[in-house]
Formats: C-alpha cells, sequence, structure tokens
C-alpha cells in the first residue's frame, strides 16, 4: 500500500484505500489525504455537513458547497 504526506493531519500515512469522488478531486484526494482523515471525512463530517445544511446531491450548487467543507475540514486549499 502507498503512503501519502497527509495535508490534513501532516502525518506520513497510508493513502485512501477505498473510492472517493469521481473527477479530478478524486486524485487530488488520493494525492494529498490520508486513508484515516478521509474516513473521517467521509463516513462522519460529510454526512453531517449534508444532514446539517440539508444538501441535496443532485444540486450543482450544493454539491459546490459540500466540496468547499470538505477542502476547510481537510487543510486542502485549492491548487492555482
Amino acid at each position: 500500500m502507498s503512503t501519502v504526506q497527509c495535508c490534513k493531519c501532516g502525518q506520513e500515512k497510508d493513502a485512501i484505500s477505498g473510492p472517493t469522488y469521481g473527477g479530478p478531486i478524486g486524485g487530488e484526494l488520493r494525492e494529498r489525504v490520508c486513508n484515516a482523515c478521509w474516513l473521517e471525512w467521509f463516513n462522519g463530517f460529510g454526512v453531517k455537513v449534508i444532514n446539517e445544511m440539508q444538501l441535496s446531491m443532485r444540486n450543482p450548487d450544493h454539491i459546490q458547497m459540500l466540496m468547499i467543507q470538505m477542502r476547510l475540514f481537510l487543510d486542502m486549499p485549492e491548487r492555482k
């Protein structure tokens, strides 16, 4: 299994082993986030964000809001 220097926890840990989001963001997540921090977002905080903000994953604006919250949670600013 490969490792990454995680942008959230700052440690070198196992890379994400399961599915992420598709497209370029999925590749960026695999390069910059460890599996433990990803699971903390995906199975925990991300679900809370969707529920608390009443986001619909059919609405592009809501998906964008979720991506913003994910980047904030993972300490992962957008690459320029």
